[in-house]
C-alpha cells in the first residue's frame, strides 16, 4: 500500500495489510501464508526494507532462476547477482519508501547460468513480525518481450521492405481509400504519400480504363475470382498517362471478413514503347517486305540424321517471289513437295542453303530456275541456326545482255587482230610510201642544187630564184614527210599511265621555245605542282603542240602572254593553254583538229596543219576530249580534260 503524508515511523513498525495475517509466534516456514507463498507462480521474494537481505524465496523464483533458497537468504541482490541491474532495484526501493506504486515495473533479472529473464515486478511495503519488509511478485514476461520484439522487427522488416519495393505496392480499403501506399507507388504517379490519401482509385484511373478497372474488381469482390492481372493507365499529378501492370489480391480475416485489397504496381510505360515501336517496325517491315522488287523467302532448314541439309520448309514470301517464281502455295510446305524434282536439279541450292544456315556466313550465287528458264542471282542469310532468308532477283536480261557482250567481244576480239594487222600494213605502207616519195625528192633537190653549183653563173636572177623555189619547196615536202610519219605513230603506240608532272613539261617546253627565238618577248605563266594521270611521252607532245601553237600566233604582238594552269568544269579537271595571239572565229573552232586543215589568215604563220589533230587523237586516246574558244584579234584557249583525276600542290 502507498504511504500517505500522515503515515510515520516514530519508533514503531506500521503493520502493512496482507492477505493472511502472521501469527507472532507461528514459525514462518510452517504458517498458511508460507504455504500460499509458495504455491505462487510468479516469483517471489520478502526482502529487508533496512538492509535488502532476501528473507525468503518461492519456489516459482528458485525455479526459474536456478537459485536454491539457501544461496540467496541473508544476502542482498548486489550479493547474489539475480538483479541484472541492482541499482536499479534501490531506485524502486526508494519509490516505495516515497509513497509511490510500483506496478508492472519492467526488470530485468539474471539467471544462475546468466540468461536474462524479463519481468513484470510489482512491490510493496509489508510487516512481518514487526519489521518493515518488501515483498515483491515478478511476472515472467519474458516470451512476451520477445514475441513483441519480433512483431516490432517484423513489423520494421515489412515497413522497410514495404518502401523499398523496386514495385509499387498499395492496400486500399473496400471503399477505394488508399490504406497504405508505398514510395514507389508515389514515384510511378508523382504524388506525395499525403496527397494520394486524400485520393481514390477513380481518381488516377484513366478515363478510358475506369470502366474495365471497376469490373476485375467487381468481380474479385464477388469471390469470382481470387485476384487479377491487368495492364490499365494511370494518371499521374501532371496529367500524362502511365501505363502499369497491376496485379490485385484480397486480404481477408481469420473469419473470412473481407478487409482490404493490395495492389502490385510495375511502371510499364517504357515497354509499352518500345512495343508501340515494334509494331510499327513490323508494319513497316511487312510493308516492305511486300513491296520490295527482289523475292524474298523466309525458309527453315532440314538436316537429315546425319546432320547433313535434306530439304527445307518456307515459312514465309513475298509477292514479288510469287510474281518471279509463280510458286504461290509454297508456304508451309517442303520445297521438295512444293516443287517436284528441284533438290535433282539443282542439289547446289540445297547445299548452299545448308552451308549458310550451319555457318551464318552469307553467300551469293546465280541458279537457271529450269520451270521457267530464268535466271536469278540469289543473296542467302542466316537468321539463326537452321533459319535463312533468301533473296531473288530476276538477272535474266543481264544474262542474256553478257551473253551478247561476250559475243560482241569475241567479234572485236577477231576485228582487233584484223585491225592490228592492218595498221601493221599501213605502217609498213608509210614507211612504203615514205621511201618512195622522198627518193624521187631527194632527185630534184640533189639536180638542182647541181645546177647552182655548175651554171650558176650562167644562167639569171629569175632562174636562180626559180631554183631557189624548188628546193624550198622539196624540203617543205619532207616535213611535212615527217610529220604524216609522226601523225601515224601517235594514233598506234602503246599507252603507258602514270602520274606526270605536267608543270615541269610545259616550264621545259617554255625554255626550248624561248632558247629558239631569244630576241622575241612573251610571258609565260605556268602554275606550278599541275599533275595528271596518263602516258607520258603524248601528253609532252601534247603540251608542245599547244604551246608551240600560242608561241607563233602570239609572234605579232610586242608583249606575248602565254598561260598554262586547270580549273573545274562540271566537278571535273580541265587543263588550258591560253594566249593574247590573233585568235579565230568560233564558226571555224571545228576545223582546228583536222588534219592539213588550216584557217584563212594562217598561211603567213609557218605549219602544216597537224599539230592540233595529233593533239586531239592523243587526248581522245586517254579517253577525254579537247576543244578551243576563240575570239580574232583576242587570243585564243585550248582546253582538254583526262579521265585519271589530278592533284595540284
Amino acid at each position: 500500500m502507498p504511504r500517505t503524508s500522515g503515515d510515520t515511523t516514530t519508533g514503531r513498525t506500521r503493520k502493512r495489510e496482507t492477505g493472511h495475517r502472521l501469527s507472532e509466534q507461528e514459525p514462518l516456514r510452517e504458517s498458511e501464508f508460507f504455504k500460499a507463498f509458495q504455491a505462487v507462480p510468479a516469483l517471489l521474494s520478502i526482502s529487508s526494507l533496512a538492509d535488502g537481505r532476501y528473507i525468503e524465496v518461492n519456489e516459482a523464483l528458485e525455479k526459474t532462476l536456478g537459485y536454491r533458497r539457501e544461496e540467496v537468504i541473508g544476502r542482498t541482490a548486489a550479493e547474489t547477482g539475480i538483479w541484472e541491474n541492482s541499482a536499479e532495484r534501490d531506485r524502486l526501493v526508494r519509490l516505495l519508501k516515497e509513497g509511490t506504486r510500483v506496478r508492472d515495473v519492467e526488470v530485468r533479472l539474471r539467471s544462475r547460468t546468466g540468461e536474462i529473464i524479463i519481468g513484470a515486478l510489482s512491490a510493496e511495503i509489508i510487516n512481518v513480525r514487526g519489521k518493515e519488509c518488501v515483498i515483491s511478485l515478478t511476472r515472467d514476461v519474458t516470451a512476451v518481450k520477445q514475441t513483441e520484439d519480433a512483431l516490432r522487427e517484423s513489423e520494421k522488416l515489412f515497413r522497410a521492405t514495404f518502401n523499398q519495393a523496386a514495385v509499387g505496392i498499395a492496400h486500399t480499403g473496400l471503399n477505394g481509400k488508399w490504406l497504405r501506399v508505398n514510395q514507389k507507388f508515389c514515384d510511378i504517379l508523382g504524388y506525395t504519400e499525403e496527397e494520394l490519401m486524400g485520393l481514390d482509385i477513380e481518381a488516377i484511373t484513366h478515363p478510358d480504363d475506369l470502366e474495365t478497372s471497376a469490373r476485375h474488381l467487381q468481380l474479385m469482390l464477388d469471390g469470382k475470382i481470387g485476384n487479377y492481372s491487368l495492364e490499365k493507365r494511370y494518371l499521374r499529378k501532371d496529367g500524362s498517362p502511365v501505363w502499369v501492370n497491376i496485379t490485385v489480391s484480397m486480404v481477408d480475416d481469420a473469419d473470412g471478413r473481407r478487409l482490404f485489397h493490395v495492389g502490385v504496381v510495375e511502371d510499364i510505360t517504357a515497354r509499352k514503347k518500345i512495343e508501340a515501336e515494334l509494331r510499327e517496325s513490323e508494319r513497316r517491315y511487312r510493308s516492305l517486305f511486300e513491296n520490295m522488287l527482289e523475292g524474298f523467302a523466309y525458309c527453315r532448314m532440314l538436316y537429315d540424321d546425319r546432320g547433313r541439309p535434306e530439304d527445307f520448309i518456307y515459312l514465309d514470301v513475298n509477292r514479288a517471289f510469287i510474281r518471279l517464281t509463280g510458286l504461290d502455295t509454297v508456304v508451309g510446305r517442303k520445297a521438295t513437295e512444293a516443287i517436284p524434282g528441284i533438290k535433282e536439279a539443282h542439289p547446289e541450292l540445297f547445299e548452299v542453303y545448308g552451308r549458310v544456315a550451319l555457318t551464318g556466313i552469307p553467300e551469293t550465287f546465280e541458279i537457271e530456275f529450269e520451270p521457267l528458264g530464268v535466271w536469278f542471282f540469289v543473296t542467302v542469310y542466316s537468321m539463326q541456326r537452321e533459319y535463312f532468308v533468301a533473296v531473288f532477283d530476276n538477272v535474266t536480261e543481264r544474262k542474256q545482255a553478257e551473253e551478247k557482250v561476250e559475243k560482241l567481244n569475241t567479234d572485236l576480239a577477231a576485228r582487233a587482230v584484223q585491225l592490228e594487222n592492218a595498221n601493221r600494213e599501213l605502217e609498213a605502207f608509210s614507211y612504203s610510201v615514205s621511201h618512195d616519195l622522198r627518193k624521187p625528192l631527194t632527185v630534184i633537190s640533189g639536180y638542182c642544187q647541181v645546177i647552182q653549183d655548175l651554171c650558176g653563173d650562167k644562167i639569171d636572177t629569175e632562174c636562180r630564184d626559180y631554183l631557189q623555189e624548188v628546193c624550198e619547196a622539196t624540203d617543205r615536202m619532207n616535213e611535212l614527210i615527217d610529220a604524216l610519219l609522226r601523225f601515224s605513230c601517235v594514233t598506234r603506240s602503246e599507252l603507258h599511265r602514270k602520274t606526270v608532272d605536267l608543270s615541269g613539261i610545259a616550264n621545259s617546253v617554255a625554255a626550248e621555245l624561248a632558247l629558239a627565238e631569244p630576241g622575241r618577248r612573251v610571258a609565260f605563266r605556268i602554275a606550278g605542282g599541275i599533275t595528271a594521270n596518263g602516258d607520258a611521252k603524248l601528253l609532252r607532245v601534247v603540251l608542245g603542240n599547244l604551246l608551240d601553237n600560242a608561241w607563233k600566233y602570239t609572234a605579232t604582238r610586242e608583249e606575248a602572254v602565254i598561260e598554262f594552269d586547270v580549273t573545274d568544269i562540271d566537278g571535273k579537271p580541265a587543263w588550258f593553254v591560253r594566249d593574247n595571239g590573233t585568235g579565230f572565229a568560233m564558226a571555224d573552232a571545228d576545223k582546228l583538229f583536222l588534219p592539213f586543215q588550216r584557217l584563212a589568215g594562217a598561211g603567213k604563220f609557218k605549219g602544216h596543219g597537224i599539230g592540233l589533230a595529233t593533239v586531239q587523237r592523243i587526248i581522245q586516246r586517254h579517253g577525254g576530249r579537247v576543244w578551243a574558244e576563240g575570239e580574232p584579234g583576242r587570243g585564243a584557249t585550248f582546253w582538254f580534260t583526262l579521265p585519271a583525276e589530278r592533284q595540284k600542290a
